[in-house]
């Protein structure tokens, strides 16, 4: 995932300031042509003059292949756009300087290959010329997954890249999933309830330099959707104003909620909404992702 390199072809050279925060949802089609933009050009540079550590690497000789794989990520991330499935706060970047070198989509939802909730890394990209910058956005990840009441445990499907993930303590569970759970690894410390890799603690002006809040855009989005009704919800969840056609399957989507609440009548009404799109979701494998969004949508309290 990442290539330290001491040469001038690094994204991050020493003495740039390196930060990590969230990106607002409007911006992150930016950041990532930004990003791709950037690893583009540094691809270019570093065939006709690569650095000498980079030709002694074998890293280098499937260089065209990382890059491939690189802009592979960049796509997915661009398609979560698209269909509106980023929720407010879950996705990362890293910053050295002016440029971004690293960008992270995140979320909380049941997989195929657990049903349980779960807090998952969906996409992350680093530039492959900057050094330490997957490091902070797993760290980022753990931070997040604490605070959601996940005790720091974060899961990713893994189809590149899975020594870097070993590196940092992720355990193979097979077919590709992966897990790490910070706490039950000597790869991280926690230092004042604060999990962090062991690692990079001692990596100056780095720790100390990552913020660890939301965008206040995204705080007051959050909060509205905390407050906003089963209707509102939905709306969100599925943005019926650019995707119209979904307009009979929210209709569905709130009958069944009004049914599911009608005949349920001793429970919290979003208790019995939670439970009924979860159900949904176990019947429906063809509508999975949307039920995704409806999950994290009505999670928000």
């Amino acid at each position: 995932m990442e290539t330290r390199q001491q040469t001038s072809t690094r994204a991050n050279p020493v003495g740039r300031h390196v930060q990590i925060s969230s990106i607002e949802n409007s911006r992150v089609r930016q950041e990532a042509e930004n990003l791709r933009a950037g690893i583009e050009n540094f691809g270019e540079s570093a065939r006709r003059q690569p650095p000498r550590a980079a030709r002694q690497s074998t890293e280098y000789e499937d260089w065209t292949t990382r890059l491939g794989a690189v802009e592979e990520v960049v796509d997915m991330i661009q398609n979560q756009v698209n269909d509106g499935s980023i929720m407010p706060g879950d996705a990362v970047r890293v910053t050295a300087g002016e440029h971004t070198t690293g960008i992270m989509t995140v979320s909380v939802s049941p997989k195929e290959e657990d049903a349980k909730d779960a807090f998952w890394i969906d996409n992350i990209v680093t530039h492959p010329g900057a050094a330490g910058a997957g490091e902070l956005l797993i760290e980022k990840a753990v931070a997040m997954s604490a605070s959601k009441g996940f005790g720091g445990t974060v899961r990713l499907m893994a189809f590149s890249g899975q020594t870097f993930y070993k590196s940092v303590g992720f355990k193979d569970l097979g077919g590709g999933l992966m897990e790490l759970r910070p706490a039950q690894s000597n790869k991280w410390s926690n230092v004042n309830g604060t999990l962090l890799l062991s690692r990079r603690m001692h990596k100056s002006g780095l720790v100390q330099d990552i913020p660890r809040t939301v965008p206040q855009a995204e705080l007051q989005l959050q909060t509205q959707l905390g407050q906003a009704s089963p209707q509102d919800r939905i709306e969100y969840a599925l943005q019926l104003r650019r995707h119209p056609e979904l307009s009979r399957f929210a209709q569905s989507v709130m009958q069944g909620l009004q049914q599911a609440v009608t005949a349920n009548r001793q429970l919290p009404p979003m208790q019995v909404c939670d439970q009924t799109l979860r159900q949904c979701w176990s019947a429906n494998e063809e509508q999975r992702p949307l039920y995704n969004k409806l999950i994290r949508a009505f999670a928000a309290r």
